[in-house]
C-alpha cells in the first residue's frame, strides 16, 4: 500500500487491518485471520527547486535534446531515501530511467 504526504503509516496500517477483519468476519469462515505489516515506509517527496534536481534537469535536457524532465510522482518506495534526506539535511534525488 502506497502512502502519500500527510498520511501516517500507523493510521493506514490500522485502517487496513480493521477493514480486513470486518470483511473477513462477514464471510462466516471457520478459518482465522492474522494480519501483519512486514514493511512500512513513510513517503518521500523531493524538492524540484533543489540544486540536485536542477542539475539533473539540465543534464536530461542536454542528453535528450531539450526534452524537459517529467516530474511525475510515482511509486517505488525506497525507505532509506527519507532517512538520508533527514540525516544530511535534504537534497536527495531519485531518477527514473524508464520515462524518456
Amino acid at each position: 500500500i502506497r502512502t502519500v504526504p500527510n498520511m501516517t503509516v500507523a493510521h493506514v496500517e490500522d485502517c487496513v487491518k480493521r477493514h480486513l477483519v470486518k470483511v473477513f468476519g462477514g464471510l462466516g469462515s471457520r478459518n482465522r485471520l492474522k494480519v501483519n505489516c512486514l514493511l512500512a515506509a513513510r513517503p518521500w517527496v523531493g524538492d524540484i527547486a533543489d540544486f540536485n534536481f536542477e542539475a539533473a534537469a539540465a543534464a536530461t535536457m542536454k542528453v535528450h535534446e531539450g526534452q524537459e524532465p517529467d516530474y511525475t510522482r510515482e511509486g517505488g518506495s525506497i525507505p532509506i531515501t527519507l532517512t538520508f534526506d533527514e540525516v544530511d539535511g535534504g537534497g536527495g534525488l531519485l531518477r527514473s530511467e524508464g520515462s524518456c
